[in-house]
């Protein structure tokens, strides 16, 4: 079973259900949406299938990060492609600054234990993932029109986290986690 294992940012609260119609417009489109339970911003990606060496060092890395408490501000619709979309995403209009600060951050500790990561890094909320299917049409039409969603909360805590693909979508875990200050 494959897993992705990052370190995150999770959206809390309420707002985060301020996303359900879109969500909702999306899976009508044939897009698998993300559970509105689990969004977070990812800080930095560390891969598929990571061995145990590096789950150790991330773990070791976390406890060791001392980072300061920040608003994130979300406003609007992306999306990542390679030849078509395959993931939409909400952009970080604020806090996005700080996110490249961490990731940096982050992407610098991992080199020091022999890690390398990769360097291209966007702020961003996924949304939904594009699948076999997707009415792209419609899916690029409602991100060029979209100004919602917009929304602000406040980034308290760092975590490192493993999801996993099940057949009723993606299960996510928490593997540790630091306050930031």
């Amino acid at each position: 079973m494959a897993s992705r294992t990052f370190f995150a940012i999770d959206s809390p609260g309420a707002e985060r259900y301020r996303l359900e119609p879109l969500a909702e417009r999306l899976a009508q489109m044939g897009a698998r949406p993300s559970s509105l339970d689990n969004l977070h911003v990812t800080a930095l990606f560390l891969g598929e299938n990571v061995d145990k060496g590096t789950l150790s060092a991330a773990k070791d890395i976390i406890s060791k990060i001392r980072f300061r408490q920040f608003e994130c501000s979300i406003s609007g619709l992306g999306v990542f492609t390679d030849d078509e979309p395959r993931v939409v995403f909400a952009n970080i209009s604020s806090g996005s600054r700080e996110l490249s600060e961490l990731n940096s951050m982050l992407r610098n500790s991992l080199s020091k234990a022999g890690i390398g990561t990769q360097a291209r890094y966007h702020p961003h909320l996924t949304l939904a993932r594009v699948r076999k299917g997707t009415d792209i049409e419609g899916v690029m039409a409602m991100v060029r029109s979209s100004k919602e969603p917009e929304f602000s909360f406040t980034c308290r805590e760092l975590k490192l986290k493993q999801s996993h693909d099940t057949k009723d979508g993606m299960a996510y875990e928490d593997l540790a986690s630091i306050p930031l200050v």
